[in-house]
């Protein structure tokens, strides 16, 4: 990876270097992809450890994260994906919760939040507390009904839901909704 004001300076130090092979079409001409990211995952463990590649990019693949390009270090204690840099919040967070974090979290979308899903609501604020101390974590990130809309990646604070319901000023929107789903 190089800085955008380095790339002209990049590409004839390659061209350069490897003038007589790109003459010989031994190689292909250098281009350049703009706009990318790199994560790496680390470890001591990775030579012995089966299986840790591929829970990698299924983590990257959970979140819909398209590799450009993979790297493997010689010593096998790093493996390196080329990322769009507008996901790499998202892998990063897919990545540490499904390599190093013992937790399962379920994230809940409620629509209609009346009788039946407000009743649920309340039973999940109830009930985190004890499902955290199994090593699970609920989080709401989303309740809609005809008039209002609150939402959050992170899970919304359940203390008081139906007020701030109440009070929301966004509009139902089932595009938004879904757009968040499949982020």
């Amino acid at each position: 990876c190089i800085e955008a004001d380095d790339k002209l300076k990049a590409q004839q130090v390659l061209a350069d270097a490897f003038e007589l092979e790109l003459k010989d079409g031994l190689l292909e001409p250098v281009d350049f992809i703009d706009d990318v990211s790199i994560v790496t995952l680390v470890g001591d463990g990775m030579r012995t450890s089966r299986g840790v590649a591929s829970r990698f990019f299924s983590s990257l693949a959970e979140v819909n994260v398209n590799i450009v390009a993979i790297a493997q270090g010689s010593s096998e204690r790093a493996i390196s994906a080329v990322i769009p840099e507008d996901k790499i919040s998202e892998a990063i967070k897919a990545c540490h919760e499904n390599l190093f974090n013992s937790k399962y979290f379920l994230d809940v979308f409620v629509v209609g939040v009346g009788g039946v899903g407000g009743e649920l609501v309340d039973q999940i604020q109830r009930q985190q507390s004890k499902l955290a101390e199994k090593g699970i974590v609920i989080r709401v990130c989303g309740l809609a009904n005809s008039k209002g809309l609150l939402l959050d990646s992170e899970g919304l604070p359940l203390e008081h839901w139906r007020d701030r319901m109440s009070a929301a000023t966004e509009e139902f929107s089932l595009a938004r909704l879904i757009a968040l789903v499949q982020r």
